[in-house]
């Protein structure tokens, strides 16, 4: 009867030793091939707990990860500015030889002549073209040519207050 009980105590070793071993296998089966943090993969063999623990973490109950969410970020109201414009502004002033300059309904030499600017008449340009420009002299708005007019570029602060907004 000896020998029978050591057969015992050595069976029950083994099974003991084999369902650790089945206990084991099936944890790293469910658990170590799913846990992942960051892209890397954590292996058993120190950090189990840890690893479970990061898997649980970061999974829901069926075993899915978790979306993380994004971080709220946190508005701050600021006060409107208005929108700065990249338009150029210019002074004129006549340089004819001799007559005046003429000013036209139209940007171009067969538009109907509307007035006339002395030599030496200076004033705001309201919008600048490559021949031709929009002033106004003594009330009239027209468009004079480019070629008898000597524009100079000001900042926009030196406008005077009389310069119609919607040109500015």
């Amino acid at each position: 009867m000896k020998n029978k009980g050591k057969n015992h105590n050595a069976i029950g070793i083994i099974c003991l030793i084999i369902g650790a071993g089945l206990i084991a296998g099936i944890l790293f089966y469910f658990f170590g091939s799913k846990i992942v943090s960051n892209d890397v993969r954590y292996n058993f063999s120190n950090e189990a707990e840890d690893a479970a623990n990061v898997y649980i973490a970061k999974t829901n109950s069926m075993g899915v990860a978790d979306p993380t969410p994004e971080p709220t970020p946190e508005i701050v109201e600021e006060e409107p500015t208005p929108p700065v414009s990249d338009k150029k502004f210019y002074t004129f002033e006549v340089s004819t030889r001799v007559y005046n300059l003429r000013i036209r309904q139209e940007g171009n030499l067969k538009a109907k002549v509307i007035g006339h600017m002395p030599k030496g008449t200076t004033g705001y340009i309201y919008e600048k073209g490559d021949e031709w420009s929009l002033l106004e002299y003594n009330g009239t708005i027209g468009f004079s040519s480019n070629t008898y007019l000597i524009l100079t570029e000001i900042p926009r602060e030196e406008l005077p207050s009389s310069f119609p907004e919607e040109y500015k």
